[in-house]
């Protein structure tokens, strides 16, 4: 447990050195790509226990804001301070970080550190899709936002004999 704990506060702490280089920060802290796919993965695992009454809200949601994330870490010209952002889609991205953060400190019981390893497992194989487009409805006639999103899973890799 504590072996997790480190590699996670690790991660952190060794990248602090990077934060020119870092394009997503959490309190001055440089997020790196490993984080990020943490993040991911517990967004998506969690997204699996929604209501089935607020799902498809919820589900676009949480797509918007892992698409943020993502593109704020691949934005080569501006930094983004999660934690200043002000954003719905940041905001979520902040809770995940928490929760993350406490479970890897074994504070969210039952879930125990090793959660980490699954969700940045499932982090690496994600590819999340959302957008929006503007369409006039035909029944009305008033012109409504329609979104589209997607989780979908890479399949895994097989190892080589």
């Amino acid at each position: 447990m504590s072996n997790l704990i480190t590699k996670w506060v690790l991660i952190f702490a060794l990248l602090i050195a990077s934060t020119a280089q870092a394009k997503v920060t959490v309190n001055k802290v440089p997020l790196t790509y490993a984080q990020l796919e943490v993040i991911k993965g517990f967004v998506y695992d969690t997204s699996k226990y929604t209501d089935p009454s607020t799902r498809k809200v919820l589900l676009a949601g949480l797509a918007k804001s892992i698409v943020w994330l993502e593109t704020a870490y691949k934005d080569k010209k501006q930094t983004y301070e999660v934690l200043e952002a002000g954003t719905n889609e940041s905001k979520v991205i902040i809770s995940a970080i928490v929760y993350i953060t406490r479970v890897a400190q074994g504070l969210e019981e039952p879930l125990t550190p090793q959660y980490i390893d699954y969700w940045a497992s499932l982090g690496k194989r994600l590819i999340v899709t959302y957008s929006e487009a503007v369409a006039k409805n035909p029944q009305t006639g008033e012109n409504e936002i329609k979104i589209h999103y997607k989780f979908q899973l890479s399949k895994k890799k097989k190892l080589k004999k």
